[in-house]
């Protein structure tokens, strides 16, 4: 590949902007969906395929994330206390 061609394929919309874009859109639920699969489901594909069929995926995702989504009280707390020692590390 010349250098020309390469500066133009690193340089393309897709490479700076929408396969990041969608590494970032895309996988959070993909995991979250993999997750519920393994530990709700018994870890059978098929019955995933069947839910989805069912109910569609974004019915499924939807299922799936919200419940866990904005985490727990304790995990919270953890998050507030990171934050709030942080802070005060960063003015001492």
């Amino acid at each position: 590949m010349s250098q020309k061609q390469s500066d133009t394929y690193t340089n393309s919309p897709f490479v700076r902007f929408l396969a990041p874009l969608m590494l970032i859109l895309l996988c959070p639920p993909f995991a979250m969906v993999l997750w519920y699969t393994n530990v709700h489901l018994d870890g059978s594909y098929t019955a995933l395929l069947q839910w989805m069929a069912d109910a569609g995926p974004l019915e499924v995702i939807g299922r799936v994330w919200l419940p866990v989504f904005f985490g727990s009280a304790t995990a919270w707390k953890i998050i507030g206390l990171f934050a709030a020692t942080q802070l005060a590390l960063m003015k001492i």
